[in-house]
């Protein structure tokens, strides 16, 4: 069972950041984390990130993890700097070749 939760910060109606949370029962995922740019560098990822984290532990989660591109340092320096820690994974994919 998969369980998801969307979560935004808004200035007045307008949304201005939002990031997408999952689980499987064992491990969360912190997924599609975006701010507006006029809007960075003011705390709103974090807030995410923190309430992301707050709505997995509810869940009983304990394990959090994020898929960043290796070529993406700033998000990888930003999940480092809440305590995240950069684990040697292999990304793997295909392509559904009767779609194409």
């Amino acid at each position: 069972m998969c369980r998801r939760w969307y979560l935004g910060a808004f200035d007045d109606r307008r949304l201005v950041g939002c990031v997408l949370g999952t689980h499987d029962t064992r491990k969360g995922w912190i997924n599609r984390l975006a701010v507006e740019p006029d809007y960075r560098r003011r705390g709103i990822a974090t807030r995410l990130i923190r309430a992301c984290e707050r709505a997995l532990r509810r869940a009983g989660i304990r394990v959090f993890a994020a898929l960043i591109d290796p070529a993406n340092r700033p998000s990888e320096a930003f999940f480092a700097s809440l305590g995240y820690d950069a684990l040697p994974m292999a990304y793997m994919r295909r392509k559904d070749r009767e779609a194409l």
